[in-house]
């Protein structure tokens, strides 16, 4: 029974205890031995009392903290007024508020941030483990960039940097590291030098490293090669080259090298 008491009232009843000893006389031996059982029972049920709230409150700790939703992770964009901010989740901006105990120094542009179900900022996020790198087609004035979607650069979007790039160099060609939603660059990445290979004189093919293809030789040498060499002949004759042959065939019988030895 004493183990189900509240701990107030098992603390009062110790005190009961307590003054019953002082009352009795020191002759009483077998109701001294009685009263000091059941207190050594009370402080028993205090301490196992004590152990199960602690044990209580860790398990309540750990069920909250499982049970809890999970956050959403955006950007930082900036700070608006009447002390709200603009937020990035995907591709959809938010004006939100933020939590009273966090430094607003911490808040920097293009800094990931843990979002409350009202897409409030309570928390930092860690880093990402990764984005879209991108090449930069232009810097502008106010130090937003350009950046090309396509490999050819006839298509982009505008781009903010983050604080990390606020005080970085950053040129044309270079590229830069997208954050997750694709609209702040958090890292830059230098052009690296490239090395281009190219064949400084290109070998001539003589007719004579064509095997076979007798008729087509003579064919290419009238209809390209006499032209060129006689222009007055063909004038005189009123008679115009034609202004392409085309040559077709299995793969091996000769064109690529044909069209080789005729360039």
């Amino acid at each position: 029974m004493a183990e189900s008491l509240t701990p107030p009232l098992q603390q009062r009843m110790l005190e009961i205890v307590e003054r019953i000893e002082k009352s009795l006389p020191e002759a009483d031996a077998k109701t001294s031995s009685y009263l000091a059982a059941l207190r050594s029972e009370i402080q028993r049920s205090i301490k196992d009392g004590s152990a199960q709230a602690e044990l209580l409150a860790q398990y309540e700790e750990a069920y909250n903290k499982l049970t809890q939703p999970a956050n959403r992770i955006g950007i930082f964009v900036r700070f608006l007024e009447d002390g709200l901010v603009q937020v990035l989740h995907g591709d959809t901006e938010y004006v939100s508020t933020v939590d009273p105990n966090i430094d607003p120094e911490k808040l920097n542009p293009g800094i990931r941030v843990r979002l409350s179900d009202a897409y409030a900022i309570i928390g930092f996020a860690p880093e990402g483990i990764g984005g879209q790198v991108i090449s930069v087609a232009q810097v502008l004035e106010n130090g937003r960039l350009r950046v090309s979607t396509d490999a050819q650069g006839t298509q982009g979007r505008l781009i903010e940097r983050s604080h990390q790039l606020a005080d970085v160099t950053i040129k044309q060609g270079d590229e830069v590291l997208l954050d997750s939603s694709g609209r702040i660059a958090i890292e830059h990445l230098p052009r690296q030098g490239a090395q281009n290979y190219f064949v400084e004189e290109i070998p001539e093919t003589p007719w004579s490293s064509v095997g076979g293809q007798h008729e087509a030789i003579e064919m290419i040498k009238e209809s390209i090669e006499q032209p060129l060499l006689y222009p007055e002949l063909y004038a005189s004759f009123d008679k115009k080259p034609p202004k392409g042959i085309l040559l077709y065939g299995p793969p091996g019988c000769g064109k690529t090298l044909l069209g080789s030895a005729s360039a």
